[in-house]
């Protein structure tokens, strides 16, 4: 019997509250171990080849933690810092053992997730997203590249296509008008709001109706508040931060002596396996056309079985609903700052109406240009992901006289490129005009050359987000809505004072960050 096998069978000796103290002195002994381990041998991917450079590392860092605690509270604040300090065309700062490679540029991003797409756009393995709820690398979001994962996309790319999504349009049209009448409905008996919790209710009823052909009347109504929490805990779960094994892998243990593991597989069943079984199989009887039954269509060709169904949907909801919701959110956030640009788009709004005597549709976005570049600057000034999803790479390459690694987490810094003044420049100021001579969609921009990009809130190349236009389509529907029927304004505090929301702050995700709670007013217009 070995060391190991002495271990486990000696544990269950011990009085089960004395494990959480055992644990945690066990594991302090093991990183210490590991950490001095890891700091005095070089790994052979790490050895650079003779004529290339290494990849500058960012100063500060610290033994066994690496730059985990001097990143600070926002550690995206700091690590722009390091980008405007560090000579180079990115740097590497380490998360405990993992290395990650940080890029502002997104010519740089460019070339390296589009031009090298090919041995770059893998994902990195995480407790939470790649073993417990990608099942090992299903789905669409979060798994490794591989043949699952391209026939998952291929899957996605053809049922969020716009040809296909433009089907639902009027779904689209319908919920988010009736979100609009809700926040005004909601400011005059309470006398203010918080948009988030309605807008979630409108982009999650848009999902559900195009993917199972029903609907949730309200808020409080328990599936979709169990939806919500799928979609909110797990982008928390799948943040960088929040996979301590990935940091310390010989540690990964301890995540299941823990019961952590356990929870998080409790979570996956509870909240998402049981709840989309039952709206699957209410889909399958029902006479609604939706994309479960266009889907059971399609997934023998695409090699598919039922719990990659289930995962695709459940991707759909998780990086469909939530994240466009809180970009309305932000988008409300900062307008609310600014009632002459609110009037510009009111009056765009207004001289459609008046021609065409109806609401613009998505098909009318040409006809306002300015409605346009609102919406793209809402999304360049407040992103709603800091860092997206990390890539790796799947082999060792050169860039710029620079040697990657394989296995290299790349991460493109959405905060720090929405920054960058050699692309937006006096990029602190919110200005929809930098985008007047861009209003091509967000689709056409984020899969067009580089030169035409607006803003890299969807990603990039092969791990571009499939449900861009959809997202797209909802933003105009919601702005159309909002604009032509309510002006955005701030509450009031006992004297009389205009109170703001705090747009500085955010409140942390995972990959998605929020703004903090906050209220507005959504005051009806007198035309």
């Amino acid at each position: 019997m070995d060391k190991m096998d002495q271990m486990v069978t000696y544990l269950p000796k011990f009085d089960r509250e004395k494990l959480p103290t055992i644990a945690s002195i066990t594991a302090a002994v093991f990183v210490v171990l590991y950490a001095y381990k890891k700091t005095t041998a070089t790994p052979k991917e790490d050895e650079v080849p003779k004529g290339l450079k290494p990849v500058p590392i960012a100063p500060g860092r610290q033994f066994l933690f690496g730059h985990l605690l001097t990143l600070g509270k926002r550690p995206v604040l700091q690590l722009q810092k390091w980008h405007e300090s560090i000579d180079g065309p990115f740097f590497k700062v380490y998360f405990g053992a993992r290395q990650i490679i940080m890029i502002n540029d997104p010519q740089i991003a460019h070339e390296i997730f589009v031009q090298r797409g090919a041995f770059t756009s893998s994902r990195a393995a995480h407790t939470f997203s790649h073993n417990i709820y990608g099942a090992g690398g299903r789905g669409v979001v979060i798994a490794k590249a591989g043949k699952k994962w391209k026939n998952s996309r291929t899957l996605a790319l053809d049922i969020l296509a716009p040809k296909f999504v433009d089907q639902f349009d009027d779904v689209i049209i319908k919920e988010t008008r009736t979100a609009a009448d809700a926040l005004i409905r909601v400011t005059e008996t309470n006398g203010s709001i918080n948009p988030l919790k309605t807008l979630q209710l409108a982009t999650m009823n848009i999902i559900t109706l195009t993917a199972f052909g029903e609907r949730f009347p309200s808020t409080d109504d328990p599936m979709f508040r169990t939806l919500v929490d799928l979609a909110e805990r797990t982008l928390t779960y799948a943040g960088i931060m929040g996979d301590t094994g990935a940091f310390f892998p010989k540690l990964g243990w301890i995540d299941v002596i823990s019961g952590r593991r356990r929870k998080l597989r409790g979570f996956v069943k509870e909240f998402r396996d049981k709840p989309l079984a039952v709206l699957i199989d209410r889909a399958r009887k029902s006479q609604n056309d939706c994309l479960v039954k266009t889907i059971d269509m399609m997934k023998e060709k695409h090699e598919l079985d039922e719990l990659d169904v289930t995962i695709i949907l459940s991707d759909m909801i998780v990086a469909g609903s939530d994240t466009t919701a809180v970009s309305l959110t932000w988008a409300f956030a900062i307008l609310v700052r600014y009632p002459e640009i609110q009037r510009k788009m009111q009056s765009e709004i207004d001289t459609f109406m008046a021609k065409e005597g109806r609401l613009p549709r998505y098909e009318d976005r040409d006809q306002l240009p300015y409605t346009i570049s609102v919406q793209k600057e809402c999304m360049r000034y407040r992103t709603t992901t800091n860092f997206g999803v990390p890539h790796v790479s799947t082999e060792a390459f050169e860039y710029r006289g620079y040697y990657i690694p394989k296995d290299s987490t790349i991460i493109s810094s959405m905060y720090s490129m929405h920054r960058n003044p050699a692309v937006f420049p006096n990029p602190d100021k919110f200005d929809p005009e930098r985008f007047m001579s861009n209003t091509k969609s967000m689709y056409a921009a984020a899969n067009g050359p580089l030169e035409n990009r607006d803003h890299y809130n969807f990603g990039w190349g092969r791990r571009l987000c499939p449900g861009t236009h959809l997202a797209e389509v909802e933003l105009f529907n919601v702005f159309v809505s909002v604009f032509a029927k309510s002006t955005i304004e701030p509450t009031f505090d006992a004297q009389g004072n205009p109170e703001y929301p705090n747009i500085e702050d955010v409140k942390a995700g995972g990959v998605v960050v929020t703004p903090v709670e906050h209220q507005v007013r959504f005051v009806p217009r007198v035309l």
